[in-house]
């Protein structure tokens, strides 16, 4: 159990705005199953319950949890999170293992075709130099809908939040021509690290292109055909002090494409502090709903955890809540 710096009750003012109407009167419950969920640090609803009510038995808190869930629409409460005019989104998937669930319907082979589990991917947005989450996705090997149309989910919900110019930044995991092809037919704008270790297919100007790179400098390509089925720009740097090149991709611009995935490089740590502390891992649920009804609210907890960190942090330096600036927080958004 970790010990937090605040209790449930500071976590109510950033919990109302995103509330429907009727459930304000639960807006406490709510404040305090987050609490919670940060406090246990895991997913499970067991370890919730230990830290739900200190006046309250186990048992008695797990019945209280139990009938507040049912209540719960945790994934429309993290898309009012998102400011639709935030520059970017962030992508990220997340392999969760699940070795022993041989008979939960949502596990599969992971990336090493061995393991059992599921992808969880987050999508984020920036928020002082850290990330927010404002979705989260499942995905796993056999799922009936299949990998494209998955995705193509996702993005249908998450792209009516967002204005056009907002560019998603995706890992390079997502690097293959299924899920681009998506992106183009939604009109997103997108920057991509290309996997080399894929060995992808790349043509440029009826050729074909084997990406390459001096140290110390920078390369840019515009119409490159992307397994010969997408076409993309291009770019490559490799920087003093980088282990190897840096190559990403897109429908941007050459010249706004590494500038866009930089800025995904410098809160690289923030992401991986918020993939670290929401306990994906322990997740337990049977079923593919209340596994992601799980994982929202403990992405959920994570981000009203991280304003209230740092709302408190601009009131020890003396500084007011931003309204429509860096940082700020209205209902229904962040703004960026």
């Amino acid at each position: 159990m970790r010990s937090l710096p605040f209790g449930p009750e500071a976590l109510r003012p950033f919990v109302s705005p995103l509330l429907d109407a009727w459930l304000e009167r639960h807006e406490e419950k709510v404040a305090r199953l987050l609490w919670a969920i940060l406090a246990s640090g895991s997913a499970r609803k067991s370890d919730w319950a230990r830290a739900y009510r200190q006046e309250a038995t186990e048992e008695a808190n797990y019945k209280a949890i139990d009938r507040l869930l049912p209540l719960l629409e945790p994934q429309r409460y993290l898309l009012r999170l998102l400011d639709p005019k935030t520059p970017f989104l962030l992508v990220d998937p997340t392999e969760v293992p699940r070795p022993q669930a041989k008979r939960t319907p949502y596990v599969g082979r992971l990336s090493d075709g061995k393991t059992l589990g599921f992808w969880a991917v987050v999508l984020a947005q920036p928020y002082e130099g850290r990330a927010v989450p404002v979705y989260v996705g499942s995905y796993w090997e056999g799922k009936p809908e299949g990998r494209n149309r998955t995705w193509e989910d996702w993005v249908e919900a998450v792209r009516e939040y967002v204005e056009e110019e907002t560019v998603w930044v995706f890992d390079r995991e997502f690097s293959f021509a299924g899920w681009l092809e998506v992106l183009e037919r939604a009109g997103v704008r997108y920057a991509v690290r290309l996997n080399l270790g894929t060995r992808p297919r790349l043509e440029w100007r009826g050729e074909r292109l084997v990406p390459w790179v001096d140290r110390g400098r920078e390369v840019r390509y515009e119409g490159v055909r992307y397994r010969g089925e997408v076409e993309v720009n291009l770019v490559g740097v490799w920087r003093e002090g980088m282990r190897e090149a840096l190559w990403v991709m897109g429908n941007l611009p050459p010249e706004e494409l590494l500038g866009v995935y930089e800025e995904r490089m410098k809160i690289e740590e923030g992401f991986r502090d918020l993939k670290g502390h929401m306990g994906f891992a322990g997740v337990m649920s049977k079923g593919w709903e209340a596994m992601e009804k799980t994982l929202a609210l403990v992405a959920l907890a994570y981000g009203v955890g991280l304003l209230v960190g740092e709302e408190a942090r601009r009131r020890l330096k003396g500084g007011a809540r931003r309204e429509g600036g860096s940082g700020g927080y209205t209902r229904g958004s962040l703004s960026s």
